[in-house]
């Protein structure tokens, strides 16, 4: 959907919303990722294929188009760096977007050590220098090294670490040097690029919270869990409280 809206003479805003379905040329009904690129474009991506929306026409990108052809249809995620490299994150690939080709190049992953190759791409952060941290539920962890002089010699690598993660929900960028990730298993954890540190921030939980997604502000991470609400950490000294939704109290943060 997209909506758009009007200011009227008391400040207040009228939304209207207009439903952008299969008939008006979007590929698939059930969509799994939005993000508007640095162009303008609007890119969508749903359990079979791809469109790219300039608000009047789709443009669409399946594995059964010749020339517009993206590696898997269902597509889950999109990164766009500073420098406009734009990764499609499909359930089986990696997309590299080369726009003025118009094309994808398309990219597996290294068989694990029980020999899949099809993981689902979940999130992707930058780590400089070309290179991108891809995370994916069932492969665990990858890095992605990107030739811009060659693109399709661009390379995927299994990520090593001393405790192997499977099942990435969320990588959130902070800083160049910082980042948190998400294991829908395994919990929270705190990455520190330039060292190659994992820190594990413990969460005492009666049950597995599987953390799906996370934010930050100066002080603190507000990670949204899949069984207990919000947990908002606090950064310095890693204390945690869970928040969720009482109908009485207006706001919810201390």
């Amino acid at each position: 959907t997209t909506f758009m809206h009007e200011l009227w003479p008391n400040n207040l805003f009228h939304i209207y919303f207009d439903r952008i379905d299969v008939e008006k040329g979007l590929p698939n009904s059930n969509v799994n990722c939005i993000y508007q690129d640095i162009y303008g474009y609007i890119w969508i991506g749903t359990e079979d294929g791809l469109a790219r929306y300039d608000g009047n026409y789709f443009r669409l990108y399946n594995d059964n188009l010749p020339y517009r052809r993206i590696g898997y249809h269902a597509v889950i995620s999109f990164f766009e760096d500073r420098d406009s490299t734009f990764l499609v994150g499909t359930r089986h690939t990696l997309e590299l977007y080369d726009r003025q080709k118009d094309k994808f190049y398309h990219f597996s992953f290294p068989p694990d050590e029980w020999g899949n190759i099809y993981f689902q791409v979940t999130s992707i952060a930058s780590l400089g220098n070309n290179s991108y941290l891809i995370g994916t539920d069932g492969g665990g962890l990858y890095q992605f090294k990107l030739d811009k002089q060659n693109p399709e010699k661009s390379v995927i690598i299994r990520l090593k670490m001393d405790k192997k993660l499977y099942r990435i929900s969320c990588i959130y960028y902070e800083r160049a040097d910082l980042l948190w990730i998400t294991d829908y298993i395994e919990g929270l954890f705190k990455y520190t690029p330039s060292e190659k540190k994992w820190k594990k921030i413990d969460i005492q939980t009666e049950r597995n919270p599987e953390f799906r997604t996370i934010i930050s502000d100066d002080k603190y991470l507000y990670v949204g869990s899949g069984t207990m609400g919000l947990c908002m950490i606090d950064k310095g000294n890693y204390k945690h409280e869970f928040l969720s939704f009482n109908e009485n109290k207006k706001n919810i943060f201390p």
